[in-house]
């Protein structure tokens, strides 16, 4: 009898160690699913990302923010290509949006000093577009840029040209 009891007792606890397993078992599923919903949910936009999700609420049009930080690149290489300094954007004048810049067309950016200063450079960009598979080519946008040459304390310098 006292056997019994013994074998019976294990037997409980067997069951109950089962129990306790397929619980835990459950909880490492319900840990994973919670995971993987995280996991599968969108992170946050960056900057870049918030521009092209412009792009395509203007029916897949190039978003002028974008456009504008293309042509401040394009000054940008432009007056240290000229002045072979550091170079920081102090502000961009007239930008001129003439024409829209439908998604698959090429962009062609061109820049040119158009005047020269003291410590700070004038650039001149101009946007030209072209179908893919065409010869047209027209102007879709223009801007001036000035840019001033920095030292290493961050001061304007004077251009060496």
């Amino acid at each position: 009898f006292v056997l019994h009891v013994i074998v019976c007792y294990f037997v409980v606890i067997d069951l109950s160690v089962v129990l306790l397993i397929l619980f835990v078992i459950f909880l490492f599923f319900l840990l994973f699913f919670f995971v993987f919903l995280l996991m599968i949910r969108r992170p946050p936009r960056s900057t870049l990302d918030r521009s092209s999700a412009a792009s395509d609420v203007y029916k897949r049009q190039l978003f002028g923010g974008t456009a504008l930080m293309w042509m401040d690149e394009v000054a940008f290489i432009t007056a240290t290509r000229f002045s072979r300094q550091k170079m920081v954007t102090v502000s961009s004048d007239r930008v001129d949006f003439n024409k829209p810049v439908p998604a698959g067309t090429i962009a062609e950016l061109i820049g040119k000093v158009s005047h020269i200063g003291t410590t700070s450079v004038v650039i001149k960009v101009e946007v030209y577009i072209e179908q893919m598979y065409s010869d047209h080519r027209e102007k879709a946008m223009e801007g001036t840029f000035t840019m001033v040459a920095i030292g290493d304390d961050k001061k304007p310098v004077k251009i060496r040209w």
